[in-house]
């Protein structure tokens, strides 16, 4: 008899004590949780930043083939014509990690506030590769804007981006201006955009979810 009562009080003890909410106080726990891991955030603005700078020095790879001018002219003609195309690559790098780490950093303390300690990498991961999609989108876009505007309107084109370099390779030098000045926009509206269907997706009833 007394092994009994002792095997019972030491389960007893072993019980979490108050017990763990449920149902409706479990929900708001989770709403009211601990924010994401440090660890996790650094994550996801490194992987941000590793996308734009990917993605940055993809596109102007091709915009130097399309345009060595259009470079050659931005470089002040401080680079030698034959290493346009590799100067073109690691302004990409440049400025795309600057933009990246922006946008990355922006788009981490936003999600991690929708979140809180329910956002998870892969979550995450998604939403940015969707931005960098856009992103690119947004990059042919403006280039095939700027390449009709500068068809159909050059003297308006002109006033818009300038025509350094007179009218030879115009066509090209249209291109490039027009589609990073897509590629910045567009990384900043896809961001944003971004977010806004975070939150909405937050709000939706667990059985509508899909991550």
């Amino acid at each position: 008899m007394r092994e009994q009562q002792t095997t019972k009080s030491n389960t007893e003890s072993d019980e979490i004590w108050p017990p763990p909410p449920t149902g409706h106080a479990a929900s708001q726990d989770v709403e009211r949780g601990v924010k994401p891991k440090v660890s996790l955030l650094l994550s996801i603005v490194v992987t941000g930043i590793l996308l734009s700078i990917i993605l940055g020095a993809l596109t102007n790879a091709i915009n130097a083939a399309i345009s060595p001018t259009y470079f050659y002219l931005v470089f002040n003609q401080q680079v030698d014509s034959d290493q346009v195309w590799k100067a073109s690559i690691m302004s990409g790098i440049r400025e795309a990690g600057c933009l990246g780490l922006i946008i990355s950093n922006i788009f981490t303390a936003g999600a991690s506030a929708i979140c809180r300690s329910q956002l998870s990498y892969g979550v995450a991961v998604r939403y940015l590769l969707g931005i960098s999609g856009g992103a690119l989108i947004a990059w042919i876009f403006g280039g095939l804007v700027a390449l009709s505007l500068a068809v159909l309107h050059p003297a308006l084109y002109a006033n818009i981006f300038g025509t350094r370099g007179g009218f030879d390779g115009l066509l090209g030098y249209a291109w490039v201006s027009g589609s990073i000045w897509g590629i910045e926009g567009g990384s900043l509206i896809s961001m944003i955009v971004a977010l806004a269907k975070l939150r909405t997706h937050r709000k939706l009833p667990a059985n509508q979810k899909h991550d």
